[in-house]
């Protein structure tokens, strides 16, 4: 038996009272904001991407660290070098070979 038109407008009003109800009420939008969140995954990549923050500020850490430990290791480096200028440069001999013979000769000194 179909329905009259005064049966379809109370039935629509008491759908549009029921939404209105609903929608006024917080638990039941705290409900749906929550499964919304967990069918989109909102939660987990926000806790994700903490957690890649933390990761990329540890690992900045570390690369400075490794930087200040480079410097230092390549200023002790330094400190133990010397320069040799002015050896002329020949294809003959190597560079290695002009420093042993600058020693010996000049220098009188004994390399290893």
């Amino acid at each position: 038996m179909p329905l009259t038109r005064d049966q379809m407008a109370d039935i629509k009003l008491i759908i549009k009272q029921t939404i209105e109800e609903l929608l006024s009420d917080d638990k039941f939008l705290t409900l749906i904001s929550d499964k919304i969140e967990q069918k989109l995954g909102i939660k987990e990549s926000q806790q994700k991407m903490v957690e890649l923050e933390k990761q990329i500020v540890d690992l900045r850490h570390a690369n400075n660290k490794l930087e200040c430990d480079l410097e230092k290791l390549q200023q002790h480096a330094r400190r133990k070098s010397f320069r040799i200028v002015g050896m002329k440069d020949s294809h003959g001999t190597s560079v290695l070979e002009q420093v042993l013979t600058l020693c010996e000769d000049n220098l009188k000194t004994r390399v290893l």
